[in-house]
């Protein structure tokens, strides 16, 4: 199937003249006096302030449905404006009540010519109650393929994902940017390669993929252009086997700034060869890991350009002073560490970083060698924050032994200085003007950044609480 592609524009502009009051409208209001284009501001802003709000889902109205019921004006403006309806969050609804197929299909008509952002959280449908409707709603969606700018797909194993995955093979798709494809699939070949599956007939603008490590081989666009890719497995599968080559192939995607890697292993022994030796990740600037073989593969990475590494469940790499020069934020989760090594073989390291964030569970060690080697002979000179989810320490004297006269402010759960104000008030009045303790939430401002990229505009890559993130961390406390 080929299509020529739409002009790569979201804006519309409906003239007032184009629009009738209704007799009841209220229009003597003065708020109803304002330029139709003041009102489609609003409506917009009103809009994306509830997609980033974080969780959604159709069991209640949205906020450009509950404006289209406002009055007569602000339904005839909401209407003819389809930059209000060009983005789509979909989640299964508990209330059968909701008529799914014809609310999706209304999106689809009001925002006429627009290219379209969709996120379609299919899962849930535990009885199968939605599985007809769902079905329909992915048909409605490959006819408007011309369209899709962003795409999200979340499936369980209800809906049957080879049929899906066959229907999108051959598609050219010519304004998609990214595109989502995760199931709940637990692959029978544990072994997956790197040659292109889907859009075999192009998608010259797509920058960014999210796959689960299951449906890597037979969910897999070209990946020449990407900028991001996330390679993750789900919460309980035991990931899958790649291999060297197939790694190093990901690894030198020429574009490629953001990775994301959990839930795969090397199938075969490291070995060190020419190959190996001239590994070069030249723009990657943000990485994510949870897999042991390609941690250790770390060490013979050249990655000039990466600012920010993200490791969970794994041993801290022997990196080089050529591995990550520009290197300055470090986010370590349930990682195995050696903290005096920052302090010889690792210092040209730790003397760049400006923002370190540590979680670790009963197991961990920062909370038994903070003081004595995290500390010692200013091994962290250009650190700015230290971001701490320590599972057994709530003790305010542990924090004040990091924070006090210390350049860097320390971050600790809301909870914890709620706490300590009311267990502690002296030692609080203490430490005032001597150090900074400062507070994340689990929701509003979390640990680490719900969305990743973590740069990424929440409103373009959302997120919802059924969605499965490997690197996503609750707050101890």
């Amino acid at each position: 199937m080929t299509v020529a592609p739409l002009a790569r524009t979201r804006s519309f502009r409906p003239s007032r003249t184009d629009i009738p009051q209704s007799p009841n409208s209220n229009g003597d209001s003065p708020i109803f006096i304002l330029p139709n284009e003041i009102f489609c501001s609003i409506f917009i802003h009103a809009r994306n302030a509830s997609l980033v709000s974080g969780f959604f889902s159709l069991t209640a109205r949205t906020q450009e449905i509950i404006i289209s019921h406002v009055c007569g004006l602000w339904r005839s403006i909401a209407l003819n404006y389809p930059s209000l309806w060009d983005t789509i969050r979909y989640g299964t609804p508990r209330s059968s009540k909701i008529k799914v197929k014809d609310r999706f299909a209304a999106y689809i008509e009001r925002s006429g010519n627009n290219l379209l952002d969709i996120w379609l959280n299919f899962r849930g449908d535990y009885r199968n109650v939605r599985l007809e409707d769902h079905k329909t709603m992915f048909a409605v969606l490959l006819s408007e393929v011309e369209r899709w700018r962003r795409v999200t797909i979340l499936l369980d194993a209800n809906l049957h994902w080879p049929e899906i995955c066959h229907n999108l093979q051959d598609l050219h798709v010519p304004n998609l940017e990214h595109f989502t494809l995760c199931t709940d699939h637990v692959a029978r070949s544990r072994y997956i390669t790197s040659s292109p599956t889907l859009f075999k007939a192009g998608t010259p603008y797509l920058r960014s993929v999210r796959l689960t490590t299951e449906d890597y081989k037979r969910s897999l666009p070209s990946l020449r252009a990407i900028t991001t890719l996330r390679l993750e497995t789900w919460a309980t599968s035991s990931g899958v086997w790649v291999s060297l080559s197939t790694v190093i192939d990901v690894l030198a995607i020429p574009c490629l700034e953001n990775l994301s890697i959990a839930g795969i292993q090397m199938s075969e022994p490291m070995n060190v060869d020419n190959r190996t030796k001239n590994i070069k990740a030249t723009k990657l600037k943000d990485f994510r890991c949870a897999s042991d073989s390609v941690v250790e593969l770390m060490e013979l990475i050249q990655m000039p350009s990466l600012s920010i590494l993200t490791l969970r469940n794994v041993k801290f790499p022997v990196l080089s002073s050529k591995s990550a020069p520009q290197l300055t934020e470090l986010i370590l989760v349930n990682c195995q560490v050696s903290w005096n090594a920052f302090h010889d073989d690792l210092f040209h390291l730790s003397s760049k970083i400006t923002h370190l964030t540590i979680s670790e569970d009963s197991g961990g060690t920062f909370r038994k060698h903070a003081v004595d080697d995290f500390l010692m002979n200013n091994g962290w000179p250009q650190l700015q924050s230290l971001r701490c989810n320590i599972q057994p320490e709530s003790r305010v004297e542990f924090y004040l032994q990091l924070a006090l006269d210390q350049p860097f402010v320390v971050y600790v759960h809301q909870n914890l200085l709620d706490m300590w104000a009311e267990r502690s008030p002296d030692l609080l009045v203490f430490i005032d003007g001597k150090c900074i303790l400062q507070s994340f939430d689990s929701d509003r401002s979390p640990l680490i950044p719900w969305q990743w990229p973590y740069s990424d505009d929440p409103l373009y890559h959302p997120f919802d609480r059924l969605d499965s993130d490997p690197f996503r961390v609750a707050s101890y406390h």
